[in-house]
């Protein structure tokens, strides 16, 4: 059953490729029943689960393409009739699936256009039949106990059994809604990646034509200095290899002459920085020692006040004669001053 499931699958494949619909259409449609047939032949849940979504992907095929025989076979009068009418906004998840597919077309031509359009009408089919198992209540188990010949052949009325740790219908959706969600962060950051590289190209762009300008104008510049040194040094030579000339008896005896100048002046210079030296080594020392002598005195100054005040504050003995005070000698450091 599964082979013959399968053959079916590609014989509607080759036919949708040569463009009869119609035929693949049907081919699609027994397929999707094989493929329900199939699931009574075995008890694994995962092969059950990967059996009903060929039988629910071949179901939409088939549909897909019976409408859109059906959109081909309308005339034009009647395709026209709604131009006056303004389209229906879309829900914001087929709203952001039609862009995708919107940019789709314009790559891949008429060809994306009709995958558009199966798109749009295999979406709606998935949710009228959605909505129809839910009033139905078909996703409950059938008996167990039924016979393959008791079972109805049709789509809707097929049964699959679903994993426990299996996640609703609507977590697909939400996981497509994330990761388009996650592709469009990243397409704003991929151009603002784009953006700030391009700002960081005009700014190197314009800082590689300064340096260039700068490294011209300073090849110039070398290049001018090496040519003037070139000159010079081409010069040098030519004077050192022009002869000189030989010096008279009396101009040798003038030079010898400034020279022994030259020697004297050299030592009577020397003799004078001698002089000096020994007269600033005579003033520092002459400098230090009147500053010894000037703290020894201020040292000397408060110790003989002392004294005197000592002697002032002492009574007359019994003894001592009658004279005043005043004609006693002055005290010492009195008479210094």
């Amino acid at each position: 059953m599964l082979q013959q499931a399968n053959s079916l699958a590609i014989e509607a494949e080759d036919l949708y490729l040569d463009g009869h619909m119609q035929q693949a259409a049907a081919r699609y449609e027994k397929a999707a029943e094989a493929y329900v047939r199939a699931t009574l032949s075995t008890s694994d849940t995962a092969t059950l689960q990967s059996l009903r979504q060929l039988a629910l992907a071949h179901s939409h095929r088939s549909h897909e393409l019976k409408w859109l025989v059906e959109l081909n076979s309308l005339p034009l009068d009647a395709s026209a009739s709604h131009d006056d009418y303004p389209p229906a906004a879309p829900p914001p998840e087929e709203a952001e699936w039609a862009d995708a597919s919107t940019l789709c077309a314009a790559a891949e031509g008429p060809l994306a256009l009709l995958r558009l359009g199966s798109t749009l009408l295999g979406t709606l089919e998935t949710l009228r039949l959605g909505a129809e198992e839910l009033l139905a209540g078909e996703l409950a188990l059938p008996p167990a106990a039924g016979g393959v010949g008791s079972l109805p052949l049709g789509l809707n009325d097929s049964f699959c059994i679903v994993a426990p740790e299996a996640q609703p219908p609507h977590a697909a959706e939400s996981r497509e809604g994330e990761a388009l969600a996650a592709t469009r962060q990243k397409l704003h950051q991929l151009a603002a990646e784009s953006d700030r590289l391009r700002r960081e190209n005009v700014f190197l762009k314009q800082l590689n034509t300064e340096v260039s300008s700068t490294l011209v104008r300073a090849q110039r510049r070398a290049q001018d200095q090496l040519r003037l040194v070139k000159r010079a040094i081409k010069a040098l030579r030519e004077i050192q290899k022009a002869p000189r000339p030989d010096l008279s008896q009396s101009g040798a005896a003038e030079i010898e002459e400034l020279r022994a100048q030259l020697d004297e002046a050299h030592r009577a210079r020397r003799g004078q920085a001698e002089l000096v030296r020994k007269y600033e080594s005579r003033w520092r020392h002459l400098k230090a020692s009147a500053r010894q002598k000037q703290a020894m005195n201020e040292l000397k100054q408060p110790a003989a006040a002392g004294g005197a005040s000592v002697l002032g504050a002492c009574p007359a003995s019994a003894g001592s004669s009658s004279l005043p005070r005043a004609a006693h000698p002055a005290p010492r450091n009195q008479l210094v001053r």
